[in-house]
């Protein structure tokens, strides 16, 4: 980090070298009068890169993007006109369990008693709209007026974001960006709570007795498994298994797409090629972070029989017979993957049943485009380091069968 003796303490660089403390090392900004004394403090730092975007909308998908790749991400606009441009990416990073740091700047702490009406407002003498708004898609709000209580707040709504798994909201008054605070003490996110250990060797052995009396087990990855920062443990598990794996739409990305027993999509009716017969044929399902609204489910029309179905979300597991509280998904796998014996019947009858598609034949070049000679195309075009941006609306689902690498 940049030497504390030349870079002043205040409330500008505390919030600085917070944002570093946690890993973040580019921020994403729309710059306005609310929010530049701010943006000179950050400046200060050659750790933190300034990203300017166009507008506030595109920061904010930005820095999702950078929470999906990082684990956590931060951006910078100001006072309501910026604020509301961006709250939709915020409320899709709640939605998706993103951390991040949204920093607005916000009036002078010296207007919040007066009746003065204020620009980029809609005027009214409201100083809490955009706060408000923001309240109902973040884990955590917090307006800093004061110096005295910045290095508090700035602490509470960083670990909130980073142990929660959700974007937190501050404001900071204009004119106290400048202001003296102490520098930093040494700073550490609280590791995810550890499993009850009784809930959890409970939950592994009903698990496991289910697993022995079954014929074809299976395993679906959820999105959730981000959340539960379980993606070894979840490897680990599918690797002792040996059974066939696929992920749900949400958590396209969340599996190797070059693991020997990876299937594809599961996504009821319009699963990828045999991924719904394998899945749906089992007798037993182990959804690790799964998320069942009805985008994953197809309008819950998912033929999974619920005697079969274990689930582990964040933090319990539940299985037909019984609920367990207080255990951690990643704890669960690793658990597990210890003592569950190999079962491979279900990727030995997708081996059986998949056919991949037949290659298409160039066409003349009067010939109308069709959806698969494209998907055909972007498919010879992707590599292991290919990022894939993908409406989920529309043909979203066509686009689900694409792998970044695809070994059969």
């Amino acid at each position: 980090m940049s030497d504390g003796n030349t870079i002043p303490s205040n409330v500008g660089t505390y919030l600085a070298r917070r944002l570093i403390n946690v890993g973040i090392k580019e921020y994403y900004a729309v710059p306005g009068d609310y929010n530049l004394l701010l943006l000179d403090q950050l400046l200060l730092f050659p750790e933190l890169k300034l990203i300017s975007c166009c507008n506030e909308l595109n920061a904010g998908y930005a820095a999702d993007g950078c929470a999906r790749k990082n684990g956590v991400a931060a951006m910078v606009v100001t006072y309501t006109v910026g604020g509301l441009s961006a709250i939709n990416a915020i409320a899709g990073a709640y939605s998706d369990d993103l951390p991040i740091i949204f920093i607005s700047g916000a009036p002078n702490s010296n207007d919040y008693a007066s009746d003065r009406i204020l620009h980029h407002t809609i005027g009214k003498i409201d100083r809490r709209q955009q706060i408000d708004m923001f309240s109902h898609v973040v884990a955590e709000a917090v307006e800093i007026r004061s110096p005295g209580q910045a290095a508090r707040q700035i602490d509470h709504a960083i670990v909130t974001a980073m142990t929660q798994k959700k974007p937190v909201y501050l404001d900071v008054a204009c004119n106290i960006s400048e202001e003296h605070v102490s520098l930093p003490i040494p700073f550490q996110i609280p590791p995810p709570k550890p499993s009850n250990a009784a809930s959890l060797r409970a939950a592994v052995q009903t698990t496991l007795t289910q697993w022995t009396h079954a014929a074809k087990p299976v395993i679906v990855i959820g999105v959730k498994v981000r959340m539960a920062e379980a993606f070894d443990a979840v490897i680990q598990l599918a690797d002792a298994a040996g059974c066939a794996v696929a992920t749900m739409p949400d958590a396209k990305g969340m599996f190797p797409e070059d693991h020997p027993q990876y299937i594809g999509t599961y996504w009821g009716p319009v699963s990828s090629v045999g991924a719904g017969e394998t899945v749906e044929s089992a007798d037993m399902y182990i959804f690790l972070g799964s998320r069942f609204n009805d985008y994953n489910t197809t309008g819950y029309t998912c033929l999974i029989k619920k005697k079969g179905l274990v689930t582990a979300n964040v933090d319990r597991v539940e299985t037909p017979g019984g609920e367990y509280g207080c255990v951690n998904m990643a704890e669960f796998a690793v658990a597990l993957a210890k003592v569950i014996p190999r079962n491979d019947a279900s990727i030995k009858a997708y081996t059986r049943i998949f056919a991949p598609e037949a290659r298409v034949a160039a066409r003349p070049a009067e010939t109308l485009l069709t959806m698969r000679f494209v998907h055909e195309q972007v498919q010879n075009l992707l590599t292991p380091k290919t990022a894939l941006l993908v409406e989920t609306g529309g043909k979203g689902r066509y686009w689900s069968d694409l792998q970044k690498t695809v070994e059969f």
